[in-house]
């Protein structure tokens, strides 16, 4: 009887453990999903990009030049989350970065893998 409680036991502890763990990502997710704005400005010209992600895997990219040519650029590019990084997959190209919500989670900053500057996104409301 007691090997069987102790099996039990250890059984419930590790589908608690396996649940939590997913429990998280899901609500890191859930600060992920809606539309996120970055304005990208280089020396002769500015982009606005908008980066919406889906509870699906997708996410939209968006962008439209601000000064200069009109331009305007869209891309259905796919995502995946770990606690620890993001990553974003656009015509076969995966590029992963570390991340961090703030500023009541309406501030998200990425720093890609081989860039030294963060990308800074602001949520739209």
């Amino acid at each position: 009887m007691n090997k069987y409680l102790m099996a039990l036991t250890i059984a419930v502890l590790l589908i608690c453990v396996g649940l939590s763990g997913c429990n998280e990502t899901s609500n890191l997710e859930a600060k992920l999903l809606g539309s996120w704005k970055i304005d990208v400005i280089e020396d002769d010209f500015s982009v606005t990009l908008t980066y919406t992600f889906y509870d699906n895997g997708s996410v939209l990219v968006h962008g439209e030049r601000v000064n200069g040519e009109e331009i305007s650029l869209t891309k259905w590019s796919t995502y995946s989350l770990t606690s620890e990084q993001l990553c974003i997959t656009t015509e076969g190209t995966t590029q992963c970065g570390t991340y961090e919500f703030s500023n009541n989670d309406e501030r998200l900053t990425i720093l890609y893998e081989g860039v030294s500057e963060p990308q800074i996104l602001t949520r739209v409301p």
